[in-house]
């Protein structure tokens, strides 16, 4: 995978179009496998705007207790702790919670089933 045009070093498990995409998943990529495997399509995410850290964030409903972005979208180490600054993730309100991780968006489907792609500056998953 990429973010914003650059290669992703390490890899991410994607489902194959082929078993049906849920959002944000949405946006077919036509790849090989890490592990060999003959390219095929797989359900994606946008990689211009968002980085599989940032989605899982939001789907674990992370907190960003500091209020800083930098909290979301990071690799995580075994303590579940940022073992770098984040990219790509926002700390914002999502749902009723105040300092949760989310990340931005253009449409609805680029948030999980139920989210809402809103806001301003820059528009986001809520």
């Amino acid at each position: 995978m990429q973010y914003n045009g650059a290669p992703r070093e390490g890899g991410f498990c994607l489902r194959r179009v082929a078993k049906a995409c849920e959002p944000p998943f949405v946006i077919p990529l036509s790849v090989g496998s890490l592990s060999g495997a003959a390219a095929e399509d797989y359900c994606a995410i946008n990689q211009q705007n968002n980085r599989c850290e940032a989605v899982l964030d939001l789907q674990r409903s992370r907190a960003c207790p500091l209020s800083m972005d930098t909290q979301c979208g990071c690799e995580r180490d075994q303590d579940n702790n940022c073992a770098s600054s984040g990219e790509a993730g926002l700390c914002r309100t999502v749902g009723v919670f105040a300092n949760r991780c989310t990340y931005r968006c253009g449409v609805d489907d680029d948030c999980p089933t139920g989210r809402t792609c809103t806001g301003t500056s820059p528009k986001h998953c809520k």
